[in-house]
């Protein structure tokens, strides 16, 4: 439990009801396509990197952090409910991702602001920890993001089983796992909402009720 119940994150798999999505599809309807398209298997993630990275616009930084990538997710949606705590001016989300290793690298989120443009997030320098299997990322803000990597470094057979006893019955599965990839049937990586305490300098899991 957090200290306070009332912020906290959440990720939400069926991103087709997400308000930020349903948003976004009046500002760039060309990328929400794709989204539902690679969703939904109908391309492949392979083909929607390629196509993001060739959108006008796209800044030379997500350029160069698609190319050699692949989705370790499908597109999900990340939202605050509340207010929680800042950390240098920006919201830190704690992610479970049970295919990572210490071979991983390159990981990092691709997010569809609000604007409808695409950035790249690093992962928090020194977040990742291999025997809890999770990460941290800073956001400004909420909208559509994916989970990559560098191709080959990820542990492709992890599966739901895999994920840790502290967050199995944390949530349902309506909001707590971010959806397979088209590319790979047999694992899935799970996003998890997560509060920092104040002063505490550590990340708990909130359970949020059906």
């Amino acid at each position: 439990e957090t200290t306070d119940a009332n912020n906290y994150y959440e990720t939400t798999k069926n991103i087709a009801s997400a308000p930020s999505f349903i948003a976004l599809k009046e500002i760039v309807p060309e990328v929400t396509a794709l989204i539902e398209q690679v969703n939904s298997g109908a391309i492949s993630s392979e083909k929607f990197l390629e196509e993001i990275a060739s959108l006008e616009g796209v800044s030379e930084e997500v350029k160069q952090n698609v190319e050699g990538k692949e989705m370790l997710t499908d597109v999900f949606d990340l939202e605050k409910v509340g207010e929680p705590q800042k950390v240098n001016g920006k919201y830190r989300v704690t992610l479970e991702i049970p295919g990572l290793t210490a071979n991983t690298t390159g990981l990092g989120l691709l997010h569809l602001t609000s604007a409808g443009v695409w950035e790249y997030i690093p992962v928090v320098e020194g977040s990742i920890d291999l025997t809890k299997k999770t990460a941290s990322f800073d956001f400004d803000s909420f909208s559509p993001v994916l989970l990559v990597a560098d191709e080959g470094t990820f542990d492709t057979t992890a599966t739901t089983s895999d994920k840790t006893s502290t967050t199995s019955d944390k949530k349902t599965d309506s909001t707590s796992k971010s959806p397979k990839t088209s590319q790979s049937s047999d694992w899935m990586v799970w996003a998890v909402m997560a509060a920092l305490l104040a002063g505490a300098g550590v990340v708990v899991l909130r359970k949020k009720a059906n």
